[in-house]
């Protein structure tokens, strides 16, 4: 999971204001959710966890719980969400296959079990008028920051980079 938008957080108001809302989702982490549950920093902004007790079937009631508490300590003022994704391995797949499936349902319009390269991310739009540079370079550094701080794969990072190459 991640808090939507993190990066650009850190990007726009810097890096101290996008860890405290990281550490404000570990707090509900510890909070709403079981000692037994596992929880471990994935990349930069993104967390990972393992439900050891958690129940077939609970995880709509889990997502809930945890997004009710982010959203109660965040407050009303800031249009912050979480990105959730939940997966359960299979007794051929594994924990590692399980992780890959929560996070391409993470991914809004990514079918579930798609490849992870499949529908790579846009990159985000840039107000030239706030000083945000819009060219093809800038575009690319900024793709290989997402690669960098793990929102994106490099599958991904390669067909994005490939398709705003082939635009040239």
């Amino acid at each position: 999971m991640e808090v939507a938008g993190i990066a650009a957080v850190a990007e726009r108001l810097g890096q101290a204001p996008a860890e405290r809302l990281l550490s404000l989702l570990s707090d509900v982490l510890r909070d709403e959710t079981r000692q037994s549950d596992l929880y471990a920093r994935a990349s930069r902004w993104r967390l990972q966890g393992i439900l050891p007790e958690q129940e077939l079937g609970g995880g709509p009631r889990y997502e809930e719980r945890v997004r009710d508490g982010f959203r109660l300590r965040l407050g009303p003022d800031l249009p912050l969400g979480l990105l959730v994704g939940i997966a359960t391995p299979t007794a051929d797949g594994g924990l590692a296959e399980a992780l890959g499936a929560a996070e391409r349902t993470m991914r809004p319009g990514s079918p579930p079990g798609a490849e992870a390269g499949a529908s790579a991310p846009a990159l985000p739009a840039r107000d030239a008028a706030r000083g945000h540079a819009t060219g093809v370079h800038d575009g690319l550094v900024e793709l290989g920051l997402l690669r960098e701080d793990g929102l994106i794969t490099d599958e991904e990072y390669r067909s994005k980079r490939t398709e705003i190459l082939g635009r040239l």
